[in-house]
C-alpha cells in the first residue's frame, strides 16, 4: 500500500437528506487524517447534513442548482484545489465529473460512487432516453479509476450491463454510524410491544424519500388492507420528495387520511423507528438502504420488499428481517400482519448492524482510497 498522504476532494451535489449524502458526510467525519487529507464541494451547498460536516475539513460552495450549469466552476474548483483522487457520488455528478477529466489540471484520479441500481433507473426512461444514457454510462464510466458499489446486487447488476468495468468496479457497504444512533436514542424509551393488547395502537414507520422508487403507494395500499383486521394501527412517514401532494392525495382516496402522519424531514429518526412497532421498506429498488441498517440498530422488527438490490443481501434472507415481493400489496400486507401477531422469526437485529458499523467500513474506503 502507498503510505504517502493523499489529498481526496469529496463531491456531492448538496447535502440532503439522502443516504448518499450522510454516508459521504459519515466518511469525513471518520476517515484517517493521517492518511488522506479530506475537502468537501458541493454544487449547493444545502441540506439538513450541511451541520454535520466536521469542522476541520475545507469546504467550498459552487452556489449551483443543476449539474448541467455546474460544468465550468467544477473545472475551475477542482483545479484549484489540486486534488490526488475524487469521489463523486450520485448519477448524473458522476457523468459530469468523468466529462470533465480530460481538462483538469493534473492526472487528478476520480472514483465514482454509484448508489442505485442502473437497471433500474433505465427502465423508468422511454427507449431514446435509456439509450442516451446507457452510451453516456458505457463511455463515461470507462475512465474512471474506480467504481464503488454498495451490494453484491449492484455489482451484478452493473456488469451484466457493462462488462469491461469488471476490473474497476469494486463492493464496499454503506456506514452507519452506531455511536450516532445510541446517543440519540438516550432519552427514548421504548414502548410496550405486547401485540395481543387489543388497546394498544400498533405504530408501523417507513422512512425515505417520496418518489416512485420508493413504492409508498404500495406501502399505503397495503396498509388499507391491514386496516381490515387490524383497525387499532397507524402509518408514520418520514421524509419529503415530490410526490408527497400525489401520496397525501391517494390516502385520501382510501380513507385512511386520520391514520396516517407524513412527518416530512425528521432530524432524529431514530426515536420514530425506535418507538415503532415495525418498520417497512416498500421500495422497489434500491442501492443499498442505509435506513434498514438504521432500523436493525435501532432493533425494531422489519418488512421490506426483495428489491434489487440490498435487502435480501443486508436482512439474510429472512433471517433479520421478512421479505416480501416487489408490489404485491397482499403479501406485503400479510407480512406486516404476522409480524403484528408477533410469528415472525428474526435474530437480532443490532448484532447484524455491528458489521456495518463507520469505524469497519471507512477503513475500506481508506483502502480503496489508497491504492487509487
Amino acid at each position: 500500500m502507498n503510505n504517502e498522504k493523499k489529498k481526496v476532494l469529496f463531491i456531492t451535489p448538496n447535502l440532503g437528506g439522502g443516504g448518499a449524502e450522510k454516508v459521504i458526510v459519515n466518511i469525513l467525519k471518520f476517515v484517517d487524517r493521517k492518511k488522506i487529507e479530506p475537502e468537501y464541494l458541493a454544487l449547493n451547498l444545502v441540506g439538513p447534513f450541511v451541520e454535520l460536516l466536521p469542522e476541520d475539513i475545507k469546504v467550498s460552495d459552487l452556489q449551483t442548482e443543476k449539474v448541467s450549469k455546474s460544468i465550468i466552476k467544477l473545472i475551475k474548483s477542482i483545479n484549484k484545489s489540486n486534488p490526488d483522487i475524487i469521489m463523486s457520488t450520485l448519477s448524473n455528478l458522476n457523468l459530469a465529473i468523468l466529462f470533465i477529466k480530460p481538462f483538469l489540471r493534473r492526472k487528478t484520479k476520480i472514483i465514482v460512487r454509484q448508489s442505485n441500481t442502473l437497471n433500474k433507473i433505465f427502465e423508468q426512461y422511454p427507449y431514446w432516453k435509456k439509450c442516451i444514457y446507457k452510451l453516456s454510462y458505457s463511455y463515461l464510466y470507462r475512465k474512471a479509476d474506480k467504481i464503488i458499489v454498495q451490494s453484491e446486487g449492484m455489482k451484478e447488476d452493473l456488469l451484466i450491463m457493462f462488462p469491461s468495468l469488471k476490473d474497476k468496479v469494486i463492493r464496499i457497504p454503506n456506514p452507519i454510524d452506531l455511536n450516532e444512533i445510541s446517543v440519540k436514542l438516550e432519552s427514548v424509551r421504548k414502548t410496550s410491544t405486547e401485540y395481543n393488547d387489543g388497546c394498544k395502537t400498533i405504530k408501523i414507520v417507513a422512512v425515505g424519500r417520496l418518489t416512485y422508487q420508493k413504492g409508498f403507494d404500495t406501502l399505503l395500499k397495503a396498509f388499507k388492507q391491514l386496516k381490515k383486521n387490524k383497525p387499532n394501527i397507524q402509518l408514520s412517514i418520514v421524509g419529503e420528495g415530490p410526490l408527497k401532494g400525489e401520496l397525501k392525495e391517494l390516502t385520501s382516496k382510501l380513507d385512511i387520511m386520520e391514520d396516517v402522519d407524513f412527518k416530512g424531514f425528521v432530524n432524529n429518526p431514530y426515536e420514530v423507528i425506535y418507538n415503532s412497532d415495525i418498520f417497512v421498506l416498500p421500495s422497489r429498488y434500491e442501492g443499498f438502504p442505509n435506513i434498514l441498517l438504521e432500523a436493525l440498530a435501532c432493533e425494531t422488527k422489519i418488512v421490506a420488499t426483495d428489491c434489487k438490490s440490498g435487502p435480501r443481501e443486508i436482512l439474510g434472507a429472512n433471517k433479520y428481517g421478512t421479505l416480501v415481493k416487489v408490489d404485491d400489496v397482499n403479501e406485503l400486507s400479510n407480512a406486516l400482519l404476522i409480524n403484528i401477531n408477533g410469528h415472525a422469526r428474526t435474530a437480532p437485529g443490532y448484532q447484524r448492524a455491528l458489521n456495518y458499523d463507520v469505524k469497519n467500513i471507512v477503513k475500506q474506503y481508506e483502502e480503496a482510497l489508497l491504492k487509487t
